[in-house]
């Protein structure tokens, strides 16, 4: 068994496990010492997904690896392999949104400006839109550094050497029917994206499902919809009574949003339930046969 030091500083993301040794991810930016056996190893950063590469730890205890691979590798025959990985530049500032990338230690990706990003090979990678959702969008980087693309997201990403852009569709929401706003839930500098229902509203998304509105602070609308790789908004035909499309265009109805609310207890006492909506000071919403009044305020 030999020492093997490896290296990820020159990365964005030090954090990695190697997958032979099914441990917890290891902190790489210190050029930690691994245990490791005469074998083949692959190196990973994002769950289920494997870098595009694999080193070896020869009888003699050093590094070898492909020779293809010199372009973000260095070490072979000694006992540090460094890892530097491809720097590529993401531009999402057409976006109305931020993006987390799935990558172990990843921040939010501020749509303000650009951002430079050292990744390792590997197919996958892969973001974030809103919390608990993935993008339907997929890039590769290979072991020459080209950032790779499926044809299916060309209506919405382009790439030009190193650089990978996302320009998303931009969609139109309409919630004029409704007696209160709506919060889009996004990553954002905010906590979410009001949309006050004096007027549509214009958004530029990256395809994904589960985009939901929340009517009131801390709960969410019984309802998603979802941007397709084509730029078609989708909606669960269950929720036709909530929502219809018309090319790019979601119009929420107000007929069925109240009873799709969620509320808490009322304060006065009466065991009815209290809803405060955006833009609207409250309402009553009775228990029993489910009649509801809303106090808009005029």
């Amino acid at each position: 068994m030999a020492n093997i030091l490896i290296d990820t500083s020159s990365l964005t993301y030090t954090q990695f496990f190697i997958l032979q040794l099914g441990s917890e991810f290891i902190e790489g930016a210190n050029t930690p010492a691994i245990r490791l056996e005469p074998g083949l190893y692959n190196f990973q950063q994002v769950s289920n997904l494997v870098a595009d590469f694999r080193f070896e730890v020869t009888p003699d205890g050093l590094i070898d690896y492909d020779i293809a691979n010199e372009g973000f590798l260095s070490g072979r025959g000694t006992t540090t392999l460094t890892i530097r990985g491809f720097t590529i530049t993401l531009d999402a500032r057409s976006l109305s949104h931020d993006l987390l990338p799935t990558i172990i230690g990843a921040l939010v990706l501020s749509r303000d400006s650009t951002h430079e990003l050292t990744l390792v090979p590997a197919a996958g990678y892969t973001f974030q839109p809103t919390p608990g959702f993935f993008a339907d969008f997929q890039f590769a980087l290979d072991v020459d550094g080209q950032i790779v693309i499926d044809p299916r997201y060309g209506g919405f990403t382009t790439v030009n050497g190193r650089t990978l852009t996302i320009s998303g569709y931009q969609i139109t929401i309409d919630g004029r029917l409704l007696s209160h706003d709506l919060g889009l839930f996004l990553l954002s500098n905010k906590d979410r994206e009001i949309l006050p229902r004096d007027s549509t509203h214009e958004l530029t998304l990256i395809p994904a499902v589960g985009y939901t509105f929340q009517p009131t602070p801390g709960f969410f609308a019984d309802f998603q919809f979802a941007l397709d790789v084509d730029g078609q908004i989708v909606v669960n035909p269950q929720d036709a009574d909530l929502a219809r499309v018309n090319g790019r265009t979601l119009t929420i109805q107000n007929d069925a949003m109240p009873r799709r609310f969620c509320g808490t207890p009322d304060p006065g006492g009466d065991g009815g339930i209290h809803i405060a909506a955006y833009g609207s000071p409250g309402g009553r919403w009775s228990r029993g046969n489910l009649t509801y009044s809303i106090n808009l305020g005029g």
